[in-house]
């Protein structure tokens, strides 16, 4: 859950909006709820990059996975080949 929380504090730096950590929801639109659009975007994704050490092809570069939170999430944790609930294939 370590990177649900430093995807938040990245989302909550990024945004035009002055965001509290409650407003950063699992279901929160980026773009309609908390106020990215295309330059801010760009912006998360580098610092995701950094953050987490992956690298985000623009093949992958989509609405589809910047549409909300979570699925930013589930990103993030494919390219760091985890997924929600279990790390390394192991049920946490």
């Amino acid at each position: 859950m370590e990177e649900m929380q430093t995807l938040k504090k990245l989302i909550i730096q990024e945004s035009r909006r002055k965001l509290e950590e409650n407003d950063v929801t699992d279901m929160a639109d980026l773009f309609y709820d908390l106020g990215f659009d295309s330059i801010t975007s760009m912006s998360l994704v580098v610092r995701l990059e950094m953050a987490f050490g992956i690298v985000i092809d623009d093949d992958d570069m989509s609405l589809d996975f910047m549409k909300t939170v979570d699925s930013l999430y589930r990103y993030v944790l494919t390219k760091l080949g985890k997924e929600r609930g279990k790390i390394n294939g192991v049920e946490q």
